[in-house]
């Protein structure tokens, strides 16, 4: 995950129970999410939409008031663990393998990205969260990420399959307000491919 654009997320909720937390599952495209960033005493709110996914993968837009055409814009989330930017490097085969074999999460295990991208996850305990106030309290993963010296805490929903709140070390945090799912079936937009830079050939699996 990138300090400076942050975690986005979410998707269709899946069963509850066991069930959700089997295997990792995409957000659908349209979906829309409500995030608020910064410290306590200055907040700032930005929405995210999906507008791609795959097996093991989900491209947003990262806030819909950035350029539509820079692939600066738009991040792609591997397995709900790792986040990168489609302007920069992005895992390759192997380290996709490997954060997909996270799933399903079982408490004290680690998943590595190497390289650059360098990343240890390691997988917490159970815990309860309340995302939206109609859904009520659902069951969360807390996962601790490590970027060299750098750490955050991760809650990822296991009704979701995706973080929904980062708590980054200098005392701010990322956390999702609102998940608003498409109310339709939604497909890639034409021409999104001009504008994913590396994440572009993503949309060839």
């Amino acid at each position: 995950m990138l300090r400076t654009i942050s975690v986005l997320s979410c998707l269709v909720p899946l069963a509850a129970g066991a069930s959700a937390q089997d295997s990792y599952s995409p957000p659908p495209i349209g979906t829309m999410v409500t995030w608020s960033f910064g410290n306590e005493s200055d907040r700032e709110t930005r929405i995210s939409e999906v507008v791609a996914n795959g097996s093991d993968f989900v491209i947003y837009m990262s806030d819909l008031r950035l350029d539509s055409e820079s692939p600066a814009s738009y991040l792609v989330e591997f397995s709900g663990l790792h986040t990168a930017s489609c302007s920069g490097k992005i895992p390759n085969t192997g380290e996709r393998k490997r954060l997909a074999s996270a799933w399903p999460l079982k408490s004290g295990e680690t998943v590595e990205v190497s390289g650059e991208l360098g990343a240890t996850y390691t997988i917490g305990k159970l815990r309860s969260h309340t995302l939206n106030v109609s859904e009520g309290p659902t069951q969360v993963r807390q996962i601790k990420a490590s970027y060299g010296k750098i750490e955050n805490d991760i809650i990822l929903s296991l009704n979701w399959n995706i973080p929904v709140a980062v708590a980054w070390a200098d005392g701010t945090g990322d956390r999702a307000l609102e998940i608003l799912p498409p109310t339709k079936k939604t497909t890639i937009k034409r021409r999104l491919r001009e504008s994913l830079g590396n994440c572009a050939k993503l949309l060839d699996e």
